[in-house]
């Protein structure tokens, strides 16, 4: 949703542009809008990807699949205490400007991150989910009262 605000305010740029310019408005006010809408791209693009995706896929999914068990627990260890604070760590880095967006120390904390997430996108398409252990031990009363 973060990215989405972006994506929505870049278009806002675009119809500033078309409808505003052709109709004679004051320059200075239009060329303050643009670089307001800007701005507000530029921070979702840095908050979105950095702070949502690790808290959403790192924290909340990586803490379900590991106490379920429904991924090979290796997996869900290195989202949940690997990629989410190096992800953290990055986007941390980025706002206090030490580095930018493309740097490379900066796209190598993001690694564990997008390992995890394709991991989970193959897995879950290719093999499926595990049965979880609690689903396990809560059929097994019907098993034995049908026994």
């Amino acid at each position: 949703m973060v990215v989405l605000v972006g994506v929505v305010s870049l278009m806002s740029v675009v119809t500033l542009r078309k409808d505003f310019a052709s109709r004679g408005a004051n320059l200075a006010t239009l060329s303050l809008a643009r670089q307001s809408v800007v701005s507000v791209h530029e921070w979702t693009c840095i908050l979105g990807p950095q702070f949502c995706a690790g808290f959403e896929n790192g924290i909340l999914l990586g803490h379900l699949m590991y106490k379920s068990g429904l991924v090979p627990r290796p997996m869900a260890i290195l989202g949940l205490f690997v990629g989410v604070p190096l992800a953290f760590l990055s986007g941390i880095l980025i706002l206090l400007g030490v580095g930018a967006r493309q740097s490379g120390l900066l796209v190598l904390f993001t690694i564990p991150e997008v390992v995890w997430e394709t991991f989970i996108a193959i897995y879950c398409t290719s093999k499926d989910l595990r049965p979880s252990p609690s689903s396990r031990i809560s059929t097994l009363p019907r098993k034995l009262a049908s026994a």
